[in-house]
């Protein structure tokens, strides 16, 4: 599904093309303003193949996946992986060890285990004390894991793809966009969007309103009903250290210059609230969080 319109400027006519398709376990909408009609549908087929590449890289359920590969052999030794792949962890390790493992992405096993996630019968059974510092990170793109284990990037991943995405549509010379994967979102230029957040079981009226502008925003809920993070591997939310689900009843949404960070540091908020300010302001990030017992909150900087 795809519209069109074309806007006049004093010297020249830029065109404003949007399309939408059905990607990482929602609906992916991309929107850009371009110059050329043609440079603009390419620059969008590119973007929606690059989504496409990184949901079947990082997908939990995926036979031959990165994530498959590296949960079935790492524990025996290095596994090579795509760079976007290895970027992926390597921002998932850095806010693991920021949050002392609140989250964790070595968490597979336990979602798994309460069906969640698939299980593997040909992936070996996941260490039980198996956490995030097991993840080694070698030389030439090579993954290797100290102790058996399942990683699963649906905390993050999603966030990735949107990053990714909104970068190639930059390189293809686009004046200004936006990139939604089902309320992850990234604009980019001069593009400014004003997001109102949509809380499950909450009144819509009184929801507060976020002005995105050159940036990501990334949006998860516990205890609802819904998971707003769907994607590929995407599950239920679940403490890093405990491995217990989240029981409070919260809603938060992460402002960063990165979609990706955005979306990882979700789980954090949904899991520490507002003692969650600290590790915000590390990656300078704010958040807007609902709690069920307190109300709205604001936490973090990105300044």
């Amino acid at each position: 599904m795809h519209t069109a319109k074309n806007q006049t400027t004093p010297c020249e006519t830029t065109v404003e093309l949007s399309m939408m398709r059905p990607m990482l376990g929602t609906f992916v909408e991309i929107s850009v303003t371009h110059f050329d009609p043609p440079s603009a549908q390419r620059a969008i087929d590119e973007a929606f193949t690059e989504i496409d590449t990184i949901h079947r890289l990082m997908s939990f359920h995926r036979p031959g996946s990165d994530i498959a590969r590296l949960n079935q052999c790492a524990h025996r030794g290095p596994v090579r992986v795509d760079p976007r792949t290895y970027d992926v962890l390597e921002c998932a390790l850095e806010i693991s060890t920021a949050s002392s493992g609140i989250f964790d992405v070595s968490i597979g096993n336990t979602l798994a285990a309460e069906g969640h996630l698939p299980r593997h019968d040909d992936w070996p059974a996941a260490h039980p004390m198996a956490n995030f510092r097991d993840i080694l990170l070698l030389a030439n793109g090579e993954v290797e894991f100290s102790r058996a284990l399942w990683v699963d990037l649906g905390g993050i991943a999603k966030g990735y793809a949107v990053d990714r995405a909104a970068h190639i549509l930059t390189q293809a010379n686009c004046l200004d966009g936006r990139v939604n994967a089902g309320g992850e979102i990234r604009v980019f230029g001069e593009r400014q969007e004003s997001v109102c957040l949509r809380v499950p079981n909450y009144p819509a009226t009184s929801v507060p309103t976020i002005e995105l502008e050159r940036g990501g925003l990334a949006s998860s809920a516990c205890n609802s009903g819904q998971d707003s993070s769907a994607t590929a591997g995407s599950s239920a939310h679940r403490h890093g250290i405990s491995r217990r689900p989240l029981r409070e009843q919260r809603f938060a949404s992460v402002v960063n210059e990165r979609c990706m960070i955005a979306d990882a540091l979700t789980k954090v908020v949904l899991a520490l609230g507002a003692e969650a300010e600290p590790i915000l302001e590390q990656f300078r990030a704010a958040s807007v969080m609902y709690d069920s017992r307190s109300g709205w909150i604001e936490t973090g900087q990105t300044t």
